[in-house]
């Protein structure tokens, strides 16, 4: 990703600085503490709340970087209430960090599995917790049932289980997932930064499939 990973590394700084000023909840990563998949379908007028959307206040974006002198870990950070803790109609955001190994790989074989990885969270499926997307990705509206708030299921869990599914590939070194609830973020700001980086991802794509002689 080298000629990328100038693009995407501004993106990443452009992202931490949404958080300054802010302090998260921090754990590291545990491939044995997830969640385990259920085949139920969990509507959203059940008993549970609903958080994020374009209401509330949402972003979801996944910034792929080749750069491993970044420090991104494997490792899940919160900002905001944990499961347990947030309030029907409460806004949030997940933000995916990862570090790939794209040696060998063409750039359309590279965008192909940086796809891939983004939509491996639809293999996640848990127990009274039900994902829906919005606006093409744009937000993720999270259903959480209220026996899930009363056993105490943390989205450290639901992100150790968003990284083990992207881990399955060996080419990912390292997945930072950050989840948002704190209703103080600029979710205004993130999603313009989310727009940037739709846009460098959808170049990278164009650029893959571009006759060599065109190439800049």
């Amino acid at each position: 990703m080298v000629q990328y990973d100038r693009l995407f590394d501004m993106i990443i700084k452009k992202t931490d600085a949404l958080f300054e000023g802010m302090t998260p909840t921090v754990w590291a990563y545990d491939e044995n503490d997830v969640l385990e998949n259920s085949n139920e379908v969990y509507l959203l007028e059940q008993d549970g709340i609903n958080i994020g959307g374009s209401l509330p206040g949402g972003v979801n974006y996944t910034i792929p970087t080749g750069d491993t002198k970044l420090g991104i870990e494997d490792q899940v950070l919160l900002y905001g209430p944990d499961m347990s803790e947030v309030k029907d109609g409460a806004p949030y955001g997940r933000i995916t960090f990862m570090v790939l190994d794209d040696e060998g790989l063409s750039e359309i074989q590279l965008f192909n599995m940086i796809l891939d990885l983004q939509n491996s969270k639809h293999h996640i499926h848990p127990q009274g917790i039900e994902e829906s997307n919005f606006q093409a990705g744009k937000y993720e509206v999270l259903f959480i049932s209220r026996e899930v708030q009363k056993r105490g299921v943390s989205f450290r869990q639901l992100g150790n289980s968003y990284i083990a599914e992207m881990k399955k590939n060996p080419r990912v070194l390292g997945v930072k997932q950050v989840f948002i609830t704190d209703p103080s973020f600029d979710y205004d700001e993130a999603n313009r930064v989310r727009r940037q980086n739709q846009t460098y991802q959808v170049a990278m794509r164009a650029h893959s499939v571009m006759p060599t002689g065109f190439r800049g």
